[in-house]
């Protein structure tokens, strides 16, 4: 079976230069992979985060009521 040919990429991560066989490498590690995800959705977190406290409120307040 051939191999694919090295492929320079830049890390969109870091902005290091690294290599890969894929075409689909667009970042130079798990590392790199996960901080961006991380930094792109911090916001999205926080919203999520607040959501699920409003809905375990909602919860108890129903609950609350229902024992009344």
């Amino acid at each position: 079976m051939k191999q694919r040919p090295l492929r320079r990429s830049t890390c969109e991560g870091c902005s290091r230069t690294f290599y890969s066989r894929s075409p689909l490498s667009r970042f130079c590690n798990s590392t790199c992979q996960s901080r961006t995800w991380k930094q792109n959705n911090k916001a999205t977190q926080a919203e999520l985060e607040q959501l699920f406290i409003a809905q375990e409120q909602a919860k108890q307040q129903e609950q609350e009521l229902l024992n009344d």
